[in-house]
């Protein structure tokens, strides 16, 4: 899959990327797994990188604590995203108590 996501036909590799945001939440936390969402991001579409955002913005915090998934947070942090992006995922993260986040934060 990896393969396709990088030498493959551009329909195909969109093709290939919608099925990996659809199974997003098991993959981003695969050893393996977090890398096919790292070349989703590479291909710098950005209607399928917004879906990824939207999808990770309410987690952002744990999965940033992650061994394999902050692999994906910090791809994401890299790539091209939109401010708009950044404060969208932000505003997620502190829309839970401080509580709950530092519980996060000390895990």
């Amino acid at each position: 899959m990896q393969r396709c996501l990088e030498k493959g036909r551009e329909k195909q590799k969109l093709a290939l990327a919608d099925v990996i945001i659809k199974n997003l939440h098991s993959l981003i936390e695969d050893p393996f797994g977090n890398y096919l969402v790292q070349n989703v991001l590479k291909l710098n579409n950005a209607s399928r990188n917004d879906k990824i955002f939207t999808m990770i913005a309410t987690d952002f915090i744990r999965l940033s604590q992650l061994k394999f998934s902050s692999n994906v947070i910090e791809k994401c942090l890299e790539s091209k995203m939109k401010a708009t992006s950044v404060d969208m995922i932000l505003n997620a993260s502190f829309e839970r108590d401080d509580a709950t986040i530092l519980q996060e934060l000390s895990q």
